[in-house]
């Protein structure tokens, strides 16, 4: 009886990890190609001539937002994928080179990474606004205790999407941390609240 216990835990977590697999493929073969079709058909009316600006505008809203849900429908699916048994440096970097895979961009990590949900969406999020608005080659993430620097060498006049900063400090406010941006140097600090 005791011996098959490690091999009824072997085959259960294996299938919790296929399973996990399965619903990220369906996400990903669902819902976030049927969330990035509608984006297409959106972008598509927004361009047309004949558009009224109000309408235009509306939609460009509507867009953004579409576009926050599927990143987000992304990230979760990238979530079910991953295999939280990694160390947490390696998770997250697994996360973030997913971002600059078709860039220059390197990233740094420094410090003893641990792992907390909220904390790697945001620097998910950081990541991916400075591939998209800034001109950075070299992103460096420093974890300090509770802390977190991360900072990108883009020009400091570079512009971060106040959506993007907004839906940061929600998440922020939900796990006690405080979000500190300076300009000069630029570089964004999340510290826990004591």
């Amino acid at each position: 009886m005791q011996r098959r216990l490690p091999n009824s835990l072997s085959e259960a977590s294996s299938s919790v990890a296929s399973e996990r697999v399965r619903v990220a493929r369906e996400l990903h073969d669902g819902l976030a190609q049927d969330l990035a079709a509608l984006g297409f058909q959106i972008d598509q009316v927004i361009s047309q001539s004949d558009i009224e600006n109000s309408a235009r505008t509306k939609l460009r809203g509507i867009r953004a937002g579409l576009s926050e849900v599927l990143d987000q429908v992304r990230n979760d699916i990238f979530r079910l994928r991953s295999d939280e048994t990694l160390p947490a440096e390696q998770i997250l970097q697994n996360q973030l080179q997913s971002l600059v895979a078709n860039t220059q961009i390197k990233i740094e990590i420094s410090g003893q990474v641990f792992y907390n949900y909220e904390l790697f969406r945001i620097i998910r999020e950081l990541t991916a606004n400075s591939v998209k608005h800034t001109t950075c080659t070299q992103i460096t993430i420093r974890f300090s205790n509770a802390d977190i620097e991360f900072t990108d060498n883009g020009a400091e006049t570079d512009i971060y999407p106040a959506i993007g900063i907004n839906g940061i400090i929600e998440r922020v406010k939900k796990i006690d941390y405080r979000f500190e941006i300076f300009n000069s140097p630029k570089k964004f600090l999340l510290s826990k609240n004591l």
